[in-house]
């Protein structure tokens, strides 16, 4: 416990550091090459993986990512904090926050970040579902409640999802919209997907609960649900990016881009593993970036936006056997955002 807490108090130190430092050094990735190495995220039990070595992973998906995320603001979440935090970098007069471009996003995976968020929020066309299995849900059910989720999709906007890999059965999905929505009417969206998919889904699945306001469950009230969450669409939340580093019992695995025909032919256990060594093995990451990017070319070609996700928050829940819940409880983490973010 009290190892818990001084970590918390030095991510805080950290974090109160690099907010107030307008003399942080930006550099060019080429410049950051240069540089010493050391091994991170020691904390989280990761074994052999270096800051040059996180520095090249990200570069090397930075082309696949950029279209969806220019113009947001970035966050990251160094190996000594137990949240997803900023990275500033900004001018402390203009109060300028650093967009997601490939400089900023190399200098934090070289200096903090073994995983990668960027502000879905800041895209008034894009509409975020976060979708989760607790510890005892069959990742084969999130499958099937994905895909019903996604021919929901298809039919209510007309755009192809791109969907996106975590691991024990979480996704997350992208469909276009026609408009650009507040954060509001985004929310709303959410939330009528995650309704229909209730009432449309087969016999055997979960049934579908949601909450229409503040954090989703905890770990501990999701053992046995499905949970979608449409708080990603508030002002200042961010997501994981496509192939970001997700780290799990010492492990590193990538968020990929995949499509449901994959999902079909693919057990949990071999698109984890593809996961692993895409992050571990450099040339079989830049071989699966050609093919994998065919499926983020067709859905970019799409003329308009609209995402889906799906990790590791709650809010709206898939449960067997249980009642529709909804809940406003506000997360204080997050209340204050819009705050922090004006200073």
């Amino acid at each position: 416990m009290k190892s818990e807490q001084n970590r918390a108090i030095h991510a805080k130190n950290q974090m109160n550091k690099m907010s107030k430092n307008s003399a942080f050094l930006v550099m060019a990735p080429e410049e950051l090459k240069q540089r010493g190495d050391k091994y991170i995220g020691k904390r989280l039990g990761i074994k052999d993986w270096s800051k040059q070595q996180n520095l090249q992973y990200y570069m090397d998906i930075y082309p696949a990512i950029s279209n969806l995320t220019s113009g947001t603001r970035i966050a990251y979440q160094p190996d000594f904090s137990p949240h997803p935090v900023r990275y500033f970098s900004e001018d402390k007069v203009e109060k300028k926050y650093p967009k997601f471009d490939k400089t900023n996003l190399a200098n934090a995976a070289f200096r903090h970040g073994l995983i990668s968020y960027w502000y879905a929020s800041d895209k008034p066309d894009i509409v975020v579902v976060d979708v989760d299995t607790g510890k005892n849900v069959d990742p084969e059910d999130a499958k099937i409640a994905l895909k019903k989720l996604a021919e929901i999709a298809i039919r209510e906007y007309g755009t192809e999802p791109l969907i996106v890999s975590s691991t024990d059965g979480r996704y997350h999905m992208y469909v276009k919209a026609n408009e650009e929505l507040s954060h509001a009417e985004r929310r709303e969206r959410v939330i009528k997907l995650a309704e229909m998919l209730s009432e449309e889904a087969s016999a055997g699945l979960p049934e579908v609960t949601h909450k229409t306001g503040g954090k989703g469950y905890g770990r501990k009230e999701r053992v046995s649900m499905i949970t979608i969450d449409p708080s990603s669409n508030d002002l200042n939340k961010f997501i994981a990016n496509p192939y970001s580093i997700k780290v799990e019992g010492g492990e590193l695995y990538s968020r990929l881009p995949v499509t449901l025909d994959m999902l079909d032919t693919m057990s949990q256990e071999e698109l984890e593993d593809e996961m692993k060594r895409f992050v571990r093995d450099p040339i079989y990451r830049k071989q699966q970036l050609k093919e994998r990017q065919q499926i983020i070319d067709k859905f970019g070609e799409q003329r308009t936006a609209f995402l889906v996700g799906a990790i590791v928050a709650g809010g709206v829940a898939i449960k067997r056997g249980g009642e529709k819940v909804v809940d406003t409880v506000t997360d204080p983490f997050y209340e204050d955002a819009e705050e922090r973010y004006k200073r």
